[in-house]
């Protein structure tokens, strides 16, 4: 879909040579480009996904590029692309999957972007040094106010670098782990408890950290003492919501 206020195009629209040529001209009828895969599988033949990336290249006027189960595209080469790129403020790639490279190339594309304000990694299979890279290169970025990692599979290392990156970053106000980041808490309990600490010892910009759904009568012991530190950190805490 091509989506702008109230205008809805049909996919047979989007990849006609006009509009192709409306991308590489920076023509200003739309700025949001929505590609859902799922339901046009035609996003995923031939060349289109990366005649979309070498359009967007030179384009100054998408703000908001929104890419779901696409998967014919280098997804180095779109971080590349970012790098440089002064126009795009939200990015999401939602249920594409992600390898550890993909993940570096998107860290230090992320190290070094200055527009993106939010993006969304979700359901990406992104392994625990992928996801780690990710976190850490929020040290360096001073843009980025929103990340969703949901969906992706954290580990130690994961747990480690979230508690770097809260008490380094100062413009981030929403993280999102999800279901696979309460996996990683219940096996690295005293990992979570360390940026339970640095969220309490840190007033940065962070107001939401989900970490997925806590069933209220989980009595497994290792947890326990996590939802007691989770409870000393919200006592205190006066910057979570």
């Amino acid at each position: 879909k091509f989506e702008q206020s109230t205008m809805f195009r049909q996919i047979s629209e989007v990849f006609s040579e006009e509009l192709l040529a409306e991308l590489s001209a920076n023509t200003e009828r739309f700025n949001h480009l929505i590609i859902h895969a799922e339901s046009e599988p035609l996003w995923n033949d031939g060349d289109r996904m990366p005649r979309v990336i070498g359009a967007l290249r030179s384009n100054t006027v998408i703000t908001a590029l929104s890419f779901t189960k696409t998967v014919n595209f280098s997804q180095p080469e779109l971080a590349t692309m970012l790098t440089t790129n002064r126009t795009v403020t939200h990015l999401s790639l939602d249920a594409i999957p992600t390898t550890e490279a993909d993940a570096l190339a998107y860290s230090a594309m992320l190290e070094a972007n200055t527009t993106l304000s939010r993006v969304n990694l979700c359901a990406g299979s992104i392994p625990d040094r992928g996801v780690a890279a990710l976190l850490r290169s929020l040290v360096r970025n001073t843009t980025l106010t929103a990340l969703n990692i949901q969906g992706n599979m954290p580990g130690p290392e994961s747990m480690q670098a979230l508690a770097e990156c809260i008490r380094a970053n100062e413009t981030v106000h929403e993280l999102a782990l999800g279901a696979d980041g309460l996996a990683a808490i219940a096996d690295h309990a005293d990992l979570f408890i360390a940026v339970l600490n640095a969220v309490q010892e840190h007033h940065g910009a962070l107001q939401s950290l989900h970490v997925g759904f806590w069933p209220i009568d989980d009595c497994y012991p290792e947890r326990a003492a996590v939802r007691a530190a989770l409870l000393a950190c919200l006592r205190q805490n006066t910057r979570l919501q």
